[in-house]
């Protein structure tokens, strides 16, 4: 979707298009969260949890139905896919991130520990063999020059730093709601929701944000995604164990809006000066990191809250003060986040000035 919003668009229409994207995104989870609940209260054919699974069937009907109606971008030229480089891509990250995932809850054993080891020589020998492909003259899986550009590597680690937590979020957010505070998945996921809309309206309103600002945008991000956290964090501690939970609800608007301003703005900054025969894979890796970078941040967080969780074992509080410690754990990885979006802006600030 990415590379075509790139392709197909001028680059004076690119920045609304990819705000309408990323709302698409913020509607996405809101509803996600909401179809996720009714589905378990319906509990349709007794399927329980699995009764989740039924929209991913419609929507995957539905993206296939559409299909022929999406223009072709690619170079009519058909190169030769670089199976090689997909196996160990594939190979790699199936050794970093399943060890991750497993390893507390098998109490790691050792062919996890040395998978988890092991994933790091693969993955470089991707690189390697990607790099000798391209001076070759031949197509790789991925293009690894891509990083040698600064703001196109800056802004991948925004995506991995903002992805992982966000993903980490949502878990230990639904841990709370249902297990602490014995909220139903709907409930929760209506709770939750107010974060999307928060992502949803920030989107939407960033192209015109951006025209003001320029990239600075991403550093009033930044700034507004780790006041969301820490702000909720104050709210949980206000609250604690209670279910009157309404202060939460402006913290979590805070958060998603402070998301929603370096989410749909990055892509654009991103891939602005990027040589249009690298959008693909341009494209792709922003892609793929989000979806590493979720997992990555799942499984960390889920270490940290089950490591919290038999730290207060007994406590009335267990569950507000393990909460508690994620979201202070989330909110410093976002801090993380502000120096590359200053570094970002900077850039592109200096790329505007060379043009007038």
């Amino acid at each position: 979707i990415l590379s075509l919003i790139q392709a197909n668009y001028p680059p004076e229409r690119r920045g609304a298009i990819f705000g309408m994207y990323g709302a698409t995104q913020g509607i996405a989870a809101t509803a996600g969260q909401i179809i996720g609940g009714l589905l378990l209260r319906m509990n349709l054919w007794d399927l329980d949890w699995r009764a989740v699974f039924l929209i991913s069937v419609l929507l995957g009907a539905l993206i296939l139905a559409l299909i022929p109606f999406i223009p072709e971008s690619g170079s009519p030229d058909r190169a030769r896919l670089d199976w090689i480089g997909a196996a160990l891509a594939a190979a790699g990250l199936l050794m970093l991130v399943y060890p991750l995932v497993q390893g507390q809850r098998q109490g790691w054993p050792a062919d996890l520990v040395v998978s988890l080891l092991l994933s790091a020589p693969v993955l470089v020998l991707f690189a390697w063999y990607e790099r000798r492909l391209l001076r070759r003259g031949r197509l790789p899986f991925m293009n690894v020059d891509l990083f040698r550009h600064k703001v196109f590597t800056s802004g991948i680690l925004v995506v991995l730093l903002l992805m992982s937590t966000q993903g980490a979020f949502f878990l230990v957010a639904a841990y709370m709601l249902q297990l602490g505070l014995h909220f139903s998945a709907l409930q929760a996921g209506l709770v939750i929701g107010s974060m999307g809309m928060g992502y949803f309206l920030a989107s939407l309103f960033s192209s015109r944000v951006a025209a003001k600002l320029g990239a600075h945008v991403l550093t009033v991000g930044s700034i507004l995604t780790t006041a969301g956290y820490l702000l909720l964090s104050w709210a949980v501690r206000t609250t604690g164990g209670s279910s009157d939970i309404g202060v939460w609800i402006p913290a979590l608007a805070v958060l998603g809006i402070g998301q929603g301003f370096v989410a749909a703005p990055l892509t654009n900054i991103v891939l602005a000066k990027i040589r249009t025969t690298d959008i693909g894979s341009a494209s792709g890796v922003m892609t793929t990191s989000i979806q590493i970078a979720s997992t990555i941040g799942i499984a960390l967080i889920g270490i940290v809250w089950l490591s919290a969780l038999e730290a207060h074992t007994g406590s009335v509080s267990a569950y507000p003060d393990a909460f508690n410690i994620c979201l202070n754990v989330l909110a410093a990885v976002t801090v993380l986040i502000l120096p590359l979006a200053l570094m970002l802006a900077g850039r592109n600030g200096a790329r505007r000035s060379r043009k007038k």
